[in-house]
């Protein structure tokens, strides 16, 4: 590797760690959805909410992303663990309505916020909603000093307590006792995202709310949540992430320009070959006139009668008439020490006459 190519692979990583390290700083785009990502920075995120949980309270929230009904360990140790749920709608099928139900029969506890349940559910429950204040009209931070929520309307006020209420009237959350366990419903769930417990006007129904949450080992069901993060391998995670997507496609863009770039000059040139050449010819000429220009023209009548005769043995067969003339054609250059020229000239065109005829 030469030093101009090892300054260019230095130059493409630096490139390539800066734009790692910018993507990794630049802050995320402010959004309103209401995602409940317990590790989003967002405001309607519950991340100050979890690290209230675990730094202030000292509590263990494990993360689980699975139906009730699939959550088969929390049945076996109800009184240990609590349940939580933060969504904006929760919608359960039949088994995980029967194994939420069975857990706080028996003893468990849960903390469900929502703003809307399915109607199975808040038949389950005896509870009964209805809107306040729509999401749609929360467009901005001006407009956020009344967060969306629904108003508790009905409930077993024999068996339940109320938690928290928004501007004195409309009930938001309530403790309801169901067999040996207690459920803790809240239907303002953005009162427990980081907006509002940073907010000055809200903090009082949202820390009132937060207080209800049940001590001990919490398992946050992210099932629910309505923005999940799905990742099924390595590298859909890996892509997940913004500031690996760049570093990925920017290896990838090099890997490729450095193919395009340095592939073709690192080929070897292979040279045309011409096919050899028939030499034969120029050989046989070359030797005769060696011949001629001596002047021994017997030496060379010597050597083309017996070319003439391995051809003849090989290649032709010879009349039997000609044969003599042949001979003797031969036997009267054959023992002198001198052939002239006009003699080998006139045996040459003989030769040839019958080379190319077989008559002489």
């Amino acid at each position: 590797m030469t030093r101009r190519e090892r300054l260019i692979l230095v130059f493409v990583a630096c490139v390539t760690g800066l734009v790692v390290l910018l993507q990794v700083t630049r802050p995320e785009p402010l959004t309103w959805q209401q995602r409940f990502n317990r590790m989003g920075r967002q405001p309607f995120d519950v991340s100050v909410l979890q690290s209230y949980l675990q730094d202030v309270r000292g509590q263990v929230v494990n993360s689980v992303d699975s139906s009730f009904y699939e959550l088969r360990s929390m049945q076996h140790q109800p009184t240990s663990s609590s349940w939580l749920a933060i969504t904006n709608w929760l919608e359960m099928d039949s088994l995980s309505r029967s194994a939420l139900r069975s857990f706080l029969n028996s003893g468990g506890t849960a903390f469900i916020a929502a703003t809307e349940l399915d109607e199975d559910l808040a038949d389950e429950f005896g509870l009964e909603m209805e809107d306040v204040v729509s999401i749609s009209d929360l467009v901005s931070i001006e407009t956020a000093n009344q967060l969306p929520y629904a108003r508790i309307i009905a409930y077993d006020t024999a068996n339940s307590s109320v938690v928290a209420t928004v501007d004195n009237t409309s009930v938001v959350c309530i403790r309801q006792r169901l067999g040996q366990g207690t459920l803790v419903f809240c239907s303002a769930p953005l009162y427990l995202t980081n907006y509002a417990l940073l907010h000055a006007q809200l903090r009082i129904p949202s820390w009132a709310i937060v207080n209800a949450i049940p001590r001990g080992r919490i398992a946050f069901d992210e099932q629910y949540i309505p923005y999940p993060v799905k990742r099924d391998g390595p590298l859909r995670t890996l892509l997940a992430d913004q500031a690996f997507r760049w570093a990925y496609w920017l290896c990838g863009i090099a890997a490729v320009l450095g193919v395009v770039v340095y592939g073709r000059r690192r080929q070897r040139a292979i040279p045309v070959i011409k096919p050899l050449h028939n030499a034969s010819k120029e050989f046989a000429l070359t030797v005769s006139s060696l011949y001629y220009n001596r002047h021994n023209n017997a030496d060379l009548v010597h050597k083309l009668e017996r070319l003439f005769t391995d051809h003849c043995k090989s290649h032709r067969g010879i009349n039997p008439e000609l044969k003599h003339a042949i001979s003797s054609m031969f036997e009267s250059v054959r023992e002198r020490r001198t052939v002239s020229d006009t003699e080998l000239v006139a045996l040459h065109q003989q030769l040839t006459t019958l080379f190319a005829t077989g008559k002489s």
